[in-house]
């Protein structure tokens, strides 16, 4: 009879951050179409030429999502009654770029996306380069953990190391 135990590994990894990835998000919103998307263009352009300025290329800047829908509100009028109101279409631009991280390059580019007028929402993530050699790592240390689990409990069970 064949005698099983099931072993879980855990491991812990520490790697300081060598990357940023900044995304951001940039709307327009306008009655017309043709305008929106104008407005929707003139702002990537800004936004491109702004970090085409401290030495991006253009091509850094990658597209996650756009979004063109209507935009509605509900208005109240005078008697009580409910009103669903056109204020225009939208535009939803979600961007990245990613960079090695230093403190003066990340300021450098803040400054780029603040200056450049656009007033985009975004969020800064730390992370490393690398990603894959990481999570080499991290299930290195989770095999061994699991591993050394393995042989304690065969000991304690006198099974030997099989």
């Amino acid at each position: 009879m064949t005698r099983t135990i099931t072993i879980t590994g855990t491991g812990t990894v520490r790697a300081r951050p060598n990357y940023v990835v900044i995304s951001l998000e940039i709307n327009a919103l306008h009655q017309h179409y043709d305008v929106m998307m104008d407005q929707a263009n003139q702002q990537l352009r800004g936004f491109v030429e702004a970090l085409v300025a401290i030495g991006f290329q253009a091509t850094d800047v990658k597209t996650t999502d756009f979004h063109v829908s209507t935009r509605k509100e509900r208005e109240q009028d005078r008697v009580g009654n409910y009103h669903t109101i056109f204020k225009g279409y939208e535009c939803t631009q979600k961007l990245k770029i990613g960079f090695d991280f230093t403190n003066e390059q990340l300021g450098t580019v803040l400054a780029a996306i603040t200056d450049s007028m656009v007033n985009p929402n975004f969020q800064i993530d730390f992370t490393v380069k690398d990603e894959e050699t990481v999570k080499t790592e991290l299930l290195q240390a989770v095999a061994k953990n699991a591993e050394l689990k393995a042989q304690t409990l065969c000991q304690a069970m006198g099974a030997g190391n099989s």
